[in-house]
């Protein structure tokens, strides 16, 4: 029987080829987590990691033609990439917890940069005016954009910081408590008048709208008129919408930075650049306005209009971050914490009279009595649900 020794040769080295591919390809999987993925942060360059696979794999014989040009078959880079990241977190993680535990009860490893603590000294240790800790990636979500509560950098935020303190001067809560109480006379009538019908009020609703229109003044002169309207204004319904993302996403930032800069602008996703374009609308046309025709001066004025320093590109953009953190994270506590104010005294009406009693003979007006009147929301964040506390910070 005849041996054809060339083909056979040929499949041999064929076979040597195939291993040395897969060995290949497992081990720049493995080298690419933990050579280079776990360290640092890459949750920014997640997009364009992202779309460089999606170019690389987007033939059906990619890893074929890689395999026969490069030396490795690319499709073993991903499956060593995932079975490292797979491999680690349901060995190395659990392994750590417990060593951690077994030596003290005071920590709980959870990642390469998580952690539980359980001692009270955590909140100076971190949130204190000596850490040296940094906000998580989380905060990257507004990136390129960036506001106060969004940023990172301690320099910078300091210096940001410092900016904000002249929004709540004296002068200027006695601006912000004059639109306030508009705001709140409107409720208020809106309330007597569903009293006089006889008719139960949807306070969900109105607490929002209330929360909502504030913030808008305050930010930019421009109420949503929501209470005025008695509708939801359609951006806030899409920013509502668009928020939902952020719960099951918040595990893995990188999974919104994708999200947010590569993914359709549709359904969700969409709803967020619609209110994002329409918050920068509303500062640009803010700016072109001008302060002088302002009834009383709002945030655009105190970071941008009375700044010492030239507008700058930077800046304005600054300032669209600022408008949208303030609008989302302010206008959340004011129904939040009325909420659950009002159904405490729905459960204990008679603390309505003593309440009413205390304050009828006070000017709600005078902005020294600030601090008699804060005491009911105060003491709801105090004994209300984490989420109300959260709310506030």
């Amino acid at each position: 029987m005849a041996i054809d020794l060339g083909s056979y040769g040929l499949e041999v080295r064929t076979v040597r080829l195939n291993i040395i591919s897969i060995v290949l390809g497992i081990g720049i999987g493995l080298y690419g987590h933990l050579g280079l993925f776990i360290h640092g942060e890459w949750h920014i360059q997640a997009p364009f990691i992202f779309l460089f696979h999606l170019i690389l794999y987007s033939g059906l014989a990619a890893g074929t033609v890689a395999s026969q040009y490069y030396g490795f078959d690319s499709k073993l880079w991903i499956a060593g990439l995932i079975t490292s990241v797979i491999t680690y977190i349901l060995v190395v993680y659990h392994l750590r917890s417990l060593v951690t535990m077994w030596l003290a009860k005071t920590f709980d490893y959870k990642g390469p940069s998580e952690i539980t603590i359980f001692h009270p000294d955590v909140f100076v240790a971190t949130d204190g005016p000596r850490t040296e800790c940094v906000k998580s990636e989380w905060y990257d979500l507004l990136f390129p954009e960036s506001s106060l509560l969004t940023t990172r950098a301690r320099d910078l935020h300091d210096a940001r910081r410092r900016d904000w303190k002249e929004c709540f001067g004296p002068q200027a809560q006695a601006h912000h408590f004059a639109k306030t109480v508009k705001h709140v006379e409107m409720l208020s009538d809106m309330i007597e008048n569903q009293i006089e019908e006889a008719n139960p009020s949807q306070m969900r609703d109105w607490f929002y709208w209330l929360g909502f229109d504030i913030m808008g003044d305050f930010v930019f002169s421009k109420s949503f008129n929501m209470l005025r309207d008695h509708e939801w204004h359609h951006m806030v319904i899409r920013l509502q919408r668009a928020l939902s993302l952020l719960g099951p996403a918040s595990p893995a930032p990188w999974l919104i930075q994708i999200a947010f800069r590569v993914a359709p602008r549709i359904g969700q996703i969409g709803d967020w650049f619609e209110m994002t374009s329409w918050t920068h609308k509303q500062i640009s046309a803010r700016l072109e306005a001008g302060g002088e025709k302002q009834s009383a001066p709002d945030l655009v004025h105190y970071l941008l209009e009375k700044s010492a320093e030239p507008r700058s590109a930077e800046g304005v953009r600054r300032m669209r971050g600022d408008s949208l953190n303030a609008i989302v994270a302010g206008s959340e506590p004011i129904p939040v914490v009325l909420l659950g104010i009002f159904a405490e005294l729905a459960r204990k009406p008679h603390h309505v009279e003593l309440i009413y009693a205390e304050l009828a003979e006070r000017d709600i007006t005078d902005t020294k009595e600030k601090i008699a009147l804060s005491r009911p929301p105060n003491s709801f964040l105090n004994d209300g649900p984490p989420v109300g506390k959260w709310c506030a910070m």
